[in-house]
């Protein structure tokens, strides 16, 4: 029953990838004998093979009737009236915000970093607008504008971005450069003001994702909660709503990123899941998430970060499910980040050009810190509101531990080719990569005589 509903989602998913990518006859085909070898192996019958028919079907005529770019029916302005929707990204002394125009467009506007502004807030933008890039499509915005003149007509009211901006204005209180800017990104996904040579560093070193609010961080701290809520007097069922209630108020606060949104987005159905006593396994529930986030925006697929994200939470599952460690924690670590790294090996070339080959043992070295630091982060900011003392001993903590992570960074970066940089390989070659991994995974399975059902354990 639970391979019958993953290959429903699956059906779905391969329709709308297909009429997103608008892909050729030869990636379509490819995909429907897939799915006909997997219908073939579990014997399906006739009726559920004409659903999977129906639903790639489907898929594709849903994700092709989005690919006209949005933009298309955006037009750049001279004035136009906007509210502010979120904030993209913010360095040292600029700022650029994502506003919804009245017609609907989003349009990415650079301006001052201060005063920062929230969301909510109404403006006035004066200047050139013209069509934003692909990648600034895919991510949602339509029009691009710079050097424009930026009238606040209303100042909003969001509550979780005022908690985000007095979380920055007292980490830079009670940290020094270059903690406050690391801890800032690590905590409240802000990271415009890491310098260029620390992003460099943490780049070669395969640690940048670090620096994003993303699985790994959101996971901690839901392990974070679901370990203190355990001790409150209520029901199981409550405090799983507090869970994620105080997870959700979090991811809003830092302004809701994608990442961090689907993450969230895990979690919580895991919880739910857990709680409920669901029999689902891993690749129900990471298959059901794309299917919904595709079917609120296709173009989702088109994000760089959801691909990085989903093909690393595979290929840490597949090395999980396949290669049992957990008597070695050494061993555990290795293979987690074994899989990570091949996961997203083909991504990351294909979109950044490069990847490190000490990434895997590097990240073995420094990820098992992050929750002692994202720990000590957060102690600081609330011991400081106590007493700015206090703040400063775990902010001390937290430098002890950063100064860890930047050493071994720099260690790396000073290897001779631990970093390959200025590579580039073609679209069909990631998805050849995938496909030869896939089978690899497959050919493992068979010689440790392990079977299909063995993965949603």
């Amino acid at each position: 029953m639970r391979a019958r509903v993953c290959i429903l989602i699956l059906s779905w998913i391969v329709g709308m990838c297909a009429g997103v990518f608008q892909a050729v006859p030869i990636l379509i085909g490819s995909c429907v004998l897939s799915l006909l070898a997997i219908v073939y192996y579990i014997r399906l019958s006739t009726p559920f093979f004409v659903a999977i028919a129906l639903l790639v079907g489907m898929g594709f005529v849903y994700g092709n009737a989005t690919v006209i770019p949005r933009a298309a029916a955006c037009q750049g302005e001279l004035v136009s009236y906007a509210i502010l929707e979120r904030t993209y990204s913010v360095s040292f002394n600029d700022a650029k915000y994502v506003f919804k125009r009245n017609d609907g467009c989003s349009i990415l506007v650079s301006t001052f970093r201060f005063p920062l502004l929230v969301r909510g807030t109404q403006v006035r933008i004066s200047g050139s607008q013209s069509y934003a890039s692909i990648y600034l499509q895919d991510d949602g915005i339509d029009l691009a504008a710079n050097h424009v003149d930026l009238t606040v007509i209303k100042k909003g009211t969001s509550y979780p971005d005022s908690i985000r901006i007095a979380g920055i204005e007292r980490i830079s209180q009670i940290f020094s450069e270059p903690d406050a800017s690391i801890a800032t990104a690590m905590l409240l996904g802000d990271r415009g003001t890491v310098s260029k040579d620390v992003q460099d560093v943490f780049r070669k070193s395969g640690i940048s994702h670090l620096l994003a609010i993303a699985g790994l961080h959101v996971s901690i701290l839901a392990g974070m909660l679901a370990f203190g809520i355990r001790f409150l007097p209520l029901p199981n069922i409550i405090r799983t709503i507090i869970m994620i209630g105080i997870l959700w108020t979090y991811i809003g606060s830092i302004g809701a990123p994608l990442s961090a949104v689907r993450a969230g987005a895990f979690w919580t159905m895991y919880a739910v899941a857990y709680r409920g006593r669901l029999l689902i396994g891993m690749p129900t529930i990471i298959l059901l998430l794309v299917a919904i986030l595709m079917t609120i925006d296709p173009h989702v697929i088109l994000s760089p970060a959801l691909e990085l994200s989903i093909s690393a939470v595979l290929g840490i599952w597949a090395m999980v499910r396949i290669f049992h460690f957990r008597r070695s924690p050494l061993r555990s670590l290795f293979f987690v980040s074994l899989g990570a790294t091949l996961g997203t090996l083909p991504l990351a070339i294909y979109y950044f050009g490069g990847f490190s080959l000490l990434g895997v043992f590097i990240n073995m070295i420094i990820v098992p810190v992050v929750p002692a630091i994202l720990i000590s982060i957060i102690l600081a900011v609330f011991a400081s509101m106590i007493a700015i003392p206090f703040g400063l001993f775990f902010s001390f903590i937290s430098h002890l531990l950063f100064s860890w992570v930047l050493f071994v960074s720099a260690v790396s970066e000073r290897i001779p080719y631990a970093y390959i940089d200025s590579i580039s390989i073609p679209g069909w070659a990631v998805f050849l990569y995938y496909a030869i991994f896939v089978f690899c995974m497959i050919g493992i399975m068979k010689r440790k005589r392990m079977r299909f059902q063995e993965l949603w354990t």
